[in-house]
């Protein structure tokens, strides 16, 4: 490893701390003690968060004939824990948004920890060798518990000890965090620009469908459940809206191939057109509560 790519692994490694900590500051005790009340509604959501997510991304990575960094990458994103921003998505779309937040909680515990496993066997499938990740099994699982465990939980206790205070801190390293990634990620354009942009190119449709997929796919399962309506809407939006800044930097870390991160990073700009078309459906589907119709009239 020269100089310059030191500098750079250095870099993704504080900026994973940076995430997972954030992560941790959000993680609220109320969100736990919900899983007892909504126990079906999370065993719904989290089944099709962990299994049905993961394995929609290695069959459209098969279907579209995706190149092994791009199916990775895909698999990698749809093995990341919901992202944050469900949460809103699920006010405007009259989803339960208490189901919502304990749903996110609960996904960056649970899913850290299936992860690994995922990333690793989405390797051996779409190339064979592991050359796309090119740490060992027990090495990726050390660095992601060192770069991610830690921190999150220290994010976890800063929570638990003072709320208000860790409230403000989280917004502050959601902007820190934020600016880390987007100089990551024009320091990568600016180096691979053509070979970035033709793979986002390649990966645009594949990542729209799967976004439709995991949405459709997860209301249907809510529905066979017998979840309300409203859970319903909170299970597809959670199963869709995956944590994409996440995705974009275990790519990184994880791979020296740039085009890992393709599919997260175009992800993330999609899922907002596709996450706002859910919500009328949301909306012509769940009752209006009375400070809804109340506002709607002024």
């Amino acid at each position: 490893m020269n100089a310059e790519h030191q500098k750079a692994f250095f870099a993704i490694r504080i900026l994973m701390a940076v995430i997972a900590f954030t992560l941790g500051l959000g993680l609220a005790s109320e969100d736990f003690r919900r899983v007892a009340r909504q126990r079906r509604a999370v065993a719904v959501g989290m089944t099709a968060q962990t299994l049905l997510v993961p394995a929609l991304g290695f069959v459209v990575a098969k279907v579209f004939g995706l190149s092994a960094e791009l199916a990775v990458g895909l698999v990698l994103l749809c093995a990341c824990p919901g992202g944050i921003h469900s949460n809103y998505y699920n006010k405007l779309a009259r989803g339960d948004v208490a189901l919502s937040m304990t749903l996110t909680s609960v996904s960056t515990l649970v899913n850290m920890a299936t992860l690994p496993l995922v990333v690793f066997l989405a390797t051996k499938v779409f190339t064979g060798d592991g050359e796309v990740v090119t740490m060992s099994a027990r090495d990726a699982v050390g660095e992601l518990a060192f770069l991610i465990v830690v921190p999150l939980a220290i994010g976890v206790a800063l929570r638990a000890r003072n709320g208000e205070r860790a409230a403000k801190v989280e917004r502050a390293m959601m902007f820190v965090s934020g600016g880390l990634l987007l100089l990551l990620v024009f320091g990568a354009v600016a180096k691979n620009g053509g070979l970035m942009l033709a793979h986002a190119r390649a990966v645009g449709l594949p990542v729209i469908v799967l976004q439709v997929a995991a949405m459709g796919s997860s209301y249907a399962f809510a529905s066979i459940a017998g979840l309300p309506e409203s859970q319903r809407i909170t299970v597809a939006l959670e199963g869709g809206i995956q944590n994409a800044t996440l995705a974009v930097a275990l790519a990184y870390a994880l791979s020296p191939e740039p085009s890992v991160a393709i599919p997260a990073i175009v992800y993330s700009v999609a899922i907002y057109f596709t996450a706002a078309a859910f919500i009328p459906i949301g909306r012509r589907r769940v009752p209006a509560e009375p400070a809804d119709e109340a506002l709607s009239r002024t």
